[in-house]
């Protein structure tokens, strides 16, 4: 039999002893120098190898597995909490509300399990992926907390000691590497943390940390969009309710500078371009509230002339820069290049909302008739026995007294061929019933899109969401109309005339189909049209115009308009000679 070298063997012992002493990479050129020397490897040495070799196989799969959506390997949940969570919601709501000489009620078993709720099953719930199903009912309990916290009132001891609670759960989830809607959850629940009104002369502001924990993860782009925008509204949300003198210079200067870099980049690669202009919004009303730059306004106007800026930013753009304070710096905006502009988009809406509504098929569907009632009435051909004739003479009686009039069926009088439905009886059996007129939705929704438009156009050029009925004097003026000189502002105060008159007309609702309708905006399209392409500088001009499409019987007919011509062949000939 073999017998191996005895000073071989413990040499080689102390090598790999040795080798383990130095770590891993001196154990693997161990390794590798028995395996080249074809010598076999201990035994002990193999089964270190094969538990390492597992345990690193062990470790890549988790890492794989739970990259960017960890999952909190906190303390162990209370069996009696998953058996029943809502009880000790209930727990908790009646704790939140007790004052410090109350508390002395609750055992310390009941603290415990309290704690235990926050610190080990709120964090499983928002990580783990099997618990996405009870992410929403989590939260609302959460929110239903908060909402409590929320009022002009002390806060008790026990309110205090859920709000430490809270904070303690969710923070780390905000800013950890865990699933998204965890995240955003977190973070959506974290910035309604109030601070005790009692600090605060009984007004109730966001907890000053919210800050601390926001701005780093908004300015973090390699976190997901979702959780960017959460915290985005976070920061929005903390800079509305709390007074600038509650934020020091720098980090105002931090947030400022962030959300003017979001305003003025373009969506980046990924991100959808109305979330981009979404997440704008935000910026912008974090601008309005901190900045003090004097020229903020104009550029806020510059922005919103901007062509590739979709509505839903560009039109928030210039109802800020008319309700910013403090008169705007014109700079060098030129005013009718900027309603050229404003004109434009204005009638680019239109044009998608003629274009949507023409998009609806009209119903073709056939009308359900009733039958005709001669289809009921039988002509016997022989007459019973005894009787002669009488069958087909009652029969024929009968025909005529029964069957109603063809003439009358033709033309619906009378008959069953134009019945109309209930809704078209008016006002059956009510005297004096109301006529307002029912439009459908797609119009309805339509009114409120233009409606909007109009609003920021004006609050834009006026610094007023209303249309304007009289321009000479106009009250408290601002946007444009204070900051252009009374013999510059011709072609402004056409285009509030045109817009306050367009916001008038689309809300008179007295349009009962989308035919009506779709006329009353082509004719809002053909006035913006002209003052698009530079035809409508005569004001009057433009309010007879207007006038004339809504049917005013006192607008006088425009110098300018071609005469009618009663013939219609006319329309398809030349002039006359």
């Amino acid at each position: 039999m073999y017998s191996p070298d005895r000073s071989r063997t413990d040499e080689t012992a102390a090598v790999n002893c040795s080798a383990f002493e130095r770590g891993p990479a001196a154990r693997n050129a161990n390794v590798a120098a028995h395996a080249c020397s074809g010598d076999s490897l201990p035994k002990a040495l193999l089964r270190d190898v094969l538990v390492m070799f597992l345990a690193v196989s062990a470790a890549l799969i988790v890492w794989s597995s739970t990259s960017h959506g960890q999952e909190a390997g906190g303390r162990q949940i209370h069996p009696d909490i998953l058996k029943d969570p809502a009880r000790i919601q209930r727990t908790i709501r009646s704790f939140s509300l007790t004052k410090a000489d109350e508390i002395s009620k609750y055992t310390d078993r009941d603290r415990q399990m309290m704690e235990n709720y926050f610190a080990a099953y709120v964090p499983a719930v928002l990580t783990k992926k099997s618990e996405l199903t009870s992410i929403n009912a989590t939260v609302a309990h959460l929110n239903d907390l908060l909402t409590r916290m929320w009022r002009p009132n002390p806060l008790p001891a026990g309110g205090n000691e859920v709000k430490r609670w809270i904070y303690g759960a969710l923070s780390p989830i905000a800013k950890g590497d865990f699933q998204t809607p965890g995240r955003i959850n977190a973070i959506l629940c974290l910035s309604r943390l109030p601070r005790n009104p009692a600090t605060d002369g009984g007004y109730v502001r966001p907890e000053p940390v919210i800050l601390r924990d926001l701005l780093p993860i908004y300015e973090d782009d390699k976190n997901p969009e979702g959780v960017r925008a959460a915290a985005l509204a976070g920061l929005e949300r903390f800079v509305r309710l709390t007074p600038k003198s509650g934020i020091d210079a720098k980090t105002q200067g931090k947030i400022l500078d962030a959300v003017e870099a979001l305003l003025n980049a373009a969506p980046p690669a990924g991100r959808d371009p109305m979330a981009h202009a979404f997440m704008q919004r935000y910026a912008v009303d974090i601008v309005t509230q901190l900045s003090v730059d004097k020229a903020m306004s104009q550029k806020l106007l510059v922005l919103s002339s901007k062509d590739d800026r979709p509505d839903l930013i560009a039109l928030y753009l210039m109802g800020a820069a008319g309700t910013m304070p403090g008169k705007i710096e014109l700079g060098n905006v030129k005013v009718d290049d900027l309603l050229q502009q404003w004109g434009t988009r204005a009638m680019g809406s239109l044009d998608a909302e003629i274009a949507r509504l023409e998009a609806y098929e009209p119903d073709t569907s056939p009308v359900s008739q009733p039958a005709d009632p001669r289809s009921f009435v039988t002509v016997r051909s022989s007459a019973p026995s005894g009787r002669p004739g009488m069958g087909e003479e009652m029969s024929e009686g009968m025909g005529e007294r029964m069957a109603p009039d063809e003439s009358s069926m033709e033309d619906g009088e009378g008959g069953f061929g134009e019945m109309g439905s209930y809704g078209e009886m008016g006002g059956f059996g009510v005297p004096g019933a109301s006529a307002r007129v029912e439009q459908p939705p797609e119009i309805i929704a339509s009114r409120k899109k233009l409606s909007y438009l109009c609003q920021q156009l004006l609050l834009a050029a006026t610094g007023q969401a209303k249309p304007v009925d009289e321009l000479d004097p106009l009250e408290n003026p601002g946007g444009l109309m204070a900051a252009v000189p009374a013999d510059q502002s011709k072609k402004l105060n056409l285009f509030v005339t045109l817009v306050s008159d367009f916001a008038n007309g689309v809300n008179e609702g007295t349009e009962a189909s989308r035919r009506d309708y779709l006329l009353t905006l082509q004719t809002q399209r053909d006035l913006l049209s002209a003052h698009v392409e530079g035809k409508s500088n005569d004001e009057d001009a433009g309010i007879r115009k207007w006038d004339d499409a809504f049917g005013s019987p006192t607008a006088p007919a425009a110098a300018d308009a071609p005469p009618v011509t009663p013939d219609p062949a006319a329309a398809f000939t030349g002039p006359s000679n």
